[in-house]
């Protein structure tokens, strides 16, 4: 009997400790599921935080890769976890691509600096680059060819000419050129004035070449490393003439090589992946990363590997350097060279360069 009499009351106590128990837990449970980072959400985003498992899925977050409230995808982190890891999302600038991971401590994101990773892909296109600016004066019959260039070897001399015919014919000279010579940067410039030019600039049948030099023999001093197809659309006689074109890539050997460098930094290992066309079939070629840019060349940064090309003329080398603290936002600018033997002037050129920003 007594039994019987003591069974509510057991039931009534369970009860009891079974809701304090629910509303302890909804307590924990409020106070653990925090938004991600130190930003504050909304209203809304709060309650979903609190509120049932599909409903915290839903919950705002905030890290170091977001600057505005977002409520997608990432739910509550809990404090009783506060090392989960969180990989922040890549963010896309020219190329460059960042994504850091973040450790979790009282509800803010930490940075943890060991799980960075920087990936930056730059174009490669033919070097050196410039134009030159075609005057004709109808009352003196003067001609004057003013050439500015950049991207040349360092301190170099370039043989330069108008041709007859186009750059793909390289016909014979029609006027010799003052010689371009690059500084110390490979910047270079020449100006020339040609007397007694009766005719003027013509509407076609020209072209103007910058030779690998410093001479013109072997054949690899004779290779154009710059040319530009003259086109005149005034060419009359009866009034000054002038012709401003671009100097670009050339159909000689190795002259139009084209491709990217992808720069991968993981864990303070720099790898670089350098992908190249248009090159002569078993060709070798040194490259580097230079400090300063394609404009303003400097000094090696760090040596990579050869870039030898297949039958095909393609060629993709990677190269893997340790302690590498960081990929600059610039200053740093990648240079593959006419051959492996970068102590000439002939095996230093430039054949395809890219900045690294």
């Amino acid at each position: 009997m007594s039994f019987l009499h003591q069974k509510p009351a057991r039931l009534l106590l369970a009860a009891s400790a079974l809701g304090l128990l629910v509303i302890v837990g909804a307590v924990f449970a409020t106070k653990d599921l925090i938004p991600t980072g130190n930003v504050p959400c909304n209203g809304s985003c709060q309650r979903d935080c609190v509120g049932s498992y599909p409903s915290r899925q839903r919950c705002c977050a905030a890290s170091a890769a977001h600057s505005a409230e977002t409520s997608s995808t990432t739910d509550c982190v809990r404090q009783a976890r506060p090392k989960e890891v969180l990989r922040a999302s890549a963010a896309h600038s020219s190329g460059r691509i960042s994504s850091s991971a973040f450790a979790f401590s009282d509800g803010l994101a930490q940075p943890l600096d060991s799980y960075s990773t920087e990936e930056v892909t730059i174009g490669l296109q033919h070097a050196p680059f410039g134009s030159t600016n075609l005057k004709w004066n109808a009352t003196t019959r003067d001609l004057t060819v003013a050439i500015v260039m950049s991207g040349l070897a360092p301190d170099s001399t370039h043989p330069v000419h108008i041709h007859q015919g186009n750059c793909n014919s390289n016909g014979s000279i029609k006027y010799i050129l003052n010689d371009v010579k690059g500084g110390s940067v490979g910047n270079g410039s020449s100006t020339t004035t040609i007397h007694n030019v009766a005719s003027g600039i013509p509407a076609t049948g020209w072209s103007i070449n910058i030779h690998n030099g410093p001479g013109l023999n072997p054949p690899d001093q004779f290779t154009p490393i710059a040319c530009a197809n003259i086109k005149n659309d005034n060419a009359s006689v009866h009034h000054n003439q002038m012709v401003w074109v671009k100097l670009g890539p050339t159909n000689a050997a190795n002259q139009s090589a084209h491709g990217n460098a992808r720069l991968t930094l993981n864990h303070n290992t720099l790898t670089v992946v350098v992908t190249l066309d248009g090159l002569v079939p078993g060709s070798g070629h040194a490259a580097h990363i230079h400090a300063g840019s394609c404009k303003s060349q400097g000094g090696v940064v760090y040596t990579l590997n050869n870039v030898v090309a297949d039958a095909h003329g393609h060629a993709q080398v990677t190269t893997v350097i340790q302690n590498v603290q960081s990929i600059p936002a610039h200053g740093w600018y990648v240079n593959v060279h006419y051959g492996t033997n970068i102590s000439t002037q002939t095996g230093f050129d430039p054949i395809a360069c890219g900045n690294v920003v």
